[in-house]
């Protein structure tokens, strides 16, 4: 019933009838994503931009990272397969300095895994190089259950190109430590060992109306933190890294945007190897 309420409000903001406008505060965001073995996916996201977004300053996907506006985004999500309905409620804040050179991440996530209570908090602070370029750090703790627990620390470097070319760079890397209930595994929990964790996405604006965004995540083995089979000893079962990749592509107008995008993800922490096809629209308020 829940996801039928979010496709109403969903289509409902898109078709207001609303005139094109360069500066906007707020955005409206739902994607449904259909996944293999009948799992299905509901997304809501509201952004608040504090001090206006205005689409006027570069490619319409960019502005929010062109503007600088400090902001909060809510967001819930229902996952649902054919013997649970996952559900998690999440507020991210990013607040800059007055100068807009430095900038402050506050997450948090209170939801499930497989009916598993869970919950996700990070912090993190950054810094715009250039105009167009920007570092950031993020430390995180996730915790699931009573029995895992993963800790992540990851920096990341952003590059919005200047040229005639458009194009961003987006790449991540950091170390992973913790357990976590990957399907008849668990991630080793020595104190001292640690996973590599890296992320790459590349959007290229073959036109200010449309984006195409590739993107990929690993989580590479390292030679000591190794899986191991829940309550069996402690060899080596597989060395198999964590991969997640996709493509996304947007149509966009003043207004807001129209997405589809493919993915998969194979040796997930908490679910089934699967593919994905999910559909999106965003509105600006």
């Amino acid at each position: 019933m829940i996801y039928r309420i979010y496709i109403f409000i969903s289509l409902l903001i898109f078709s207001v009838n609303m005139a094109a406008k360069d500066l906007y505060h707020n955005e409206f965001m739902f994607e449904y994503a259909d996944f293999q073995k009948d799992v299905q996916s509901h997304t809501v996201d509201i952004n608040f931009f504090f001090n206006g977004i205005d689409t006027s300053l570069g490619h319409p996907a960019e502005a929010a990272f062109l503007n600088r506006s400090s902001s909060l985004n809510l967001s819930t999500n229902l996952y649902e397969d054919s013997n649970n309905k996952d559900e998690s409620l999440a507020f991210e804040l990013r607040t800059f300095t007055k100068r807009k050179d430095f900038f402050i991440d506050v997450h948090y996530d209170d939801m499930e895994f497989n009916g598993e209570r869970s919950e996700y908090y990070a912090l993190g602070f950054g810094k715009f190089m250039t105009e167009t370029a920007s570092i950031g750090f993020l430390g995180s703790k996730m915790k699931i259950g009573n029995d895992y627990e993963l800790d992540r620390f990851i920096g990341n470097i952003t590059l919005l190109s200047s040229s005639a070319f458009q194009y961003k760079l987006d790449f991540s890397l950091g170390l992973v430590n913790g357990t976590a209930p990957i399907v008849n595994a668990s991630i080793s929990d020595q104190e001292d060992v640690y996973d590599l964790f890296s992320e790459i996405e590349v959007s290229f604006y073959p036109s200010r109306s449309s984006s195409l965004k590739i993107g990929s995540s690993i989580y590479t083995r390292t030679l000591k933190s190794i899986l191991v089979e829940t309550g069996g000893d402690l060899e080596p079962t597989t060395d198999r890294d964590l991969l997640h990749y996709f493509m996304e592509y947007k149509f966009w107008n003043k207004n807001g945007s129209v997405g589809i995008s493919y993915g998969e993800k194979k040796h997930d922490f908490f679910y089934d190897d699967f593919h994905y096809l999910s559909v999106s629209l965003s509105r600006y308020l």
